[in-house]
């Protein structure tokens, strides 16, 4: 509503237009309820002045007003240990690599898993990867090494 500086000001029907529209705005945004709604409509239909259009709407949000958005919901943050993702790759590298990075690879797993463990959301897969792949490499590296030695 424009703010007029005599509020004793007769309202037109065009201020009662308006407040009408910001009641029913207001109605289905559920800040009044049916009976005061149908009451203050009736009211606003009925004023002659201008304080009696503001009275209605002082408990309410100005008729410019957006209406606030909802909160957006919590997004969960997916983390990851650095120890076991070491880890991991140290065991793919042990495959290739004739065995060595393997000395490293069941170490840190280990290392990871018990981070894991302490963690409130624990996800050991990757430390467990990582060992398993670490342990593989040794044993394939140590019998390929064995083999070509033994003859």
């Amino acid at each position: 509503m424009p703010p007029y500086t005599n509020p004793e000001l007769r309202a037109a029907d065009t201020d009662r237009e308006r407040v009408v529209a910001a009641l029913a705005r207001n109605f289905r945004d559920g800040r009044l309820g049916p009976p005061e709604y149908a009451e203050r409509v009736g009211t606003a239909l009925g004023a002659t002045t201008v304080r009696e259009l503001d009275a209605l709407l002082t408990d309410l949000p100005p008729i410019d007003w957006p209406a606030l958005p909802l909160p957006a919901a919590p997004t969960r943050v997916i983390r990851s240990n650095p120890i076991a993702t070491a880890s991991l790759w140290l065991g793919i590298l042990s495959l290739l690599a004739c065995g060595v990075p393997a000395a490293l690879a069941i170490p840190l797993g280990m290392i990871g898993l018990a981070e894991e463990k302490r963690n409130a959301d624990p996800r050991p897969a990757t430390a467990q990867v990582g060992i398993v792949l670490g342990v593989l490499g040794a044993v394939l590296w140590s019998v390929l090494w064995l083999r070509t030695n033994a003859a």
